[in-house]
């Protein structure tokens, strides 16, 4: 008799190797920053200004996206650590 094979929990969101993630609106983004979108990191190549606030983020992997609200992003430790 055939039995159904249960799936396998989904595992968790990893940020890219050598950043750290952080809560950051659309004024805080910059280049050089990854975004998870579509389930995979995107660089943040360049960025335009948008509406009301909202970020046009542009980038090499993907078409652009706008982002309008606070969400997850994952920026490389050597920047944080190079900043005074």
């Amino acid at each position: 008799m055939y039995e159904r094979k249960k799936p396998k929990p989904a595992l968790p969101i990893r940020p890219s190797p050598g950043t750290y993630s952080s809560t950051m609106g659309p004024r805080e983004v910059e280049v050089g920053d990854y975004v998870r979108l579509d389930g995979e990191h995107h660089r943040v190549a360049d960025m335009r200004a948008g509406h009301s606030g909202d970020k046009i983020l542009l980038f090499e992997s993907r078409p652009p996206w706008r982002m309008g609200r606070a969400m997850t992003v994952y920026r490389p430790i050597t920047r944080v650590t190079a900043d005074p």
